[in-house]
């Protein structure tokens, strides 16, 4: 099950970014505006006591994991470069408590842009399909 959920983690995270576009007609933003603002925030709250892992677009596009993380809450802070077109965030989880809850939230600057919460099933298994935001 472990293997199981680690695999469905990366295979989701690499259909969200791989088939990256790139803008055309690109007008100059003012980064320190709310809308396209390129400081962002990945947190998962809530009160799950299992193993998860995070997967997540890293400031130069790339992709990155957080394995086997036990602690809520659970942040990462990134300035994404100006070539990095979007951000992707997923998280799924095992060995919790069936009716716990998690929370997945991406902030940019001070609005938060996505927000999904999940329950764990009766196999204490929990998982956030990937959230993504387009600078």
């Amino acid at each position: 099950m472990k293997s199981l959920v680690k695999m469905t983690l990366v295979l989701s995270l690499l259909s969200v970014c791989l088939p990256a576009c790139e803008k055309e007609n690109q007008t100059p933003s003012n980064e320190s505006s709310t809308i396209n603002n390129r400081e962002v925030e990945i947190e998962i709250s809530g009160n799950y006591s299992g193993t998860f892992d995070v997967g997540y677009v890293g400031e130069t596009g790339s992709t990155q994991a957080a394995t086997g993380q036990t602690q809520l809450p659970w942040t990462r802070n990134i300035v994404y470069q100006a070539s990095v077109s979007h951000t992707s965030a997923q998280v799924a989880g095992f060995g919790g408590l069936a009716g716990q809850t998690m929370t997945l939230k991406v902030t940019a600057g001070v609005t938060i842009v996505r927000n999904e919460t999940a329950t764990a099933q009766s196999d204490g298994s929990i998982a956030i399909a990937p959230l993504a935001y387009a600078f």
